[in-house]
């Protein structure tokens, strides 16, 4: 586990290394959890960004958790791919001088971890036996939206909500399940791309 997250930070720095152009910081609720995360996008044309995505919980999910080690399912760490569509007000007619605004809807895909404890992950899987964190890993969907206020040309503040949606864990017998989540972040240098406003 710990070579998994060492990569997924080297991938992360590799990003921010070649010029994404957006870097969030954000904390929230979901399930009665607070947790945190940090976002990286890049513009990948005029209204649309890929976002990579890491958020984990920083205390178990009360729904879930269990004193047993091996059942416990509380905790979350996520990793995702998103599209991030902008919807740019500044190309709307009257709406030109409200372009520190930035409302945008995201869609993207993940893969989680419900706990990271060796004693999870070592014991078998009740359907298929299988052990490790590899065989736990459950694949998620993500749909949501947020907006983004720029405070200066390189600093901003975001609102975000995202519904997550857990697959079926055939190998654990476990059915899907869907939560959602609102998160409050600070942003540096999320979009570097200035789009010329409509002439009147």
């Amino acid at each position: 586990m710990k070579k998994a997250l060492i990569g997924f930070g080297i991938v992360l720095a590799s990003a921010a290394a070649l010029g994404a152009e957006g870097f969030t910081f954000y904390t929230g609720k979901a399930n009665n959890t607070n947790y945190l995360g940090v976002a990286i996008g890049g513009d990948i044309g005029d209204f649309l960004q890929l976002q990579i995505d890491v958020m984990k919980y920083l205390k178990d999910d009360p729904s879930l958790h269990s004193d047993v080690p091996e059942l416990s399912r509380g905790d979350f760490l996520g990793v995702s791919g998103n599209f991030v569509l902008k919807l740019p007000l500044q190309l709307i007619p009257y709406l030109d001088r409200f372009d520190y605004i930035q409302p945008y809807i995201s869609v993207g895909r993940g893969i989680a971890a419900e706990n990271t404890g060796a004693a999870y992950n070592d014991a078998p899987n009740p359907v298929d036996g299988k052990t490790g964190i590899f065989n736990k890993l459950r694949p998620f969907k993500s749909f949501g939206y947020g907006l983004l206020i720029m405070i200066t040309s390189k600093f901003g503040l975001k609102v975000d909500y995202r519904s997550v949606n857990l697959s079926e864990h055939k190998g654990l017998g476990l059915p899907g399940r869907k939560f959602s989540r609102l998160s409050f972040g600070i942003c540096f240098g999320p979009y570097k791309k200035e789009i010329k406003r409509i002439k009147k």
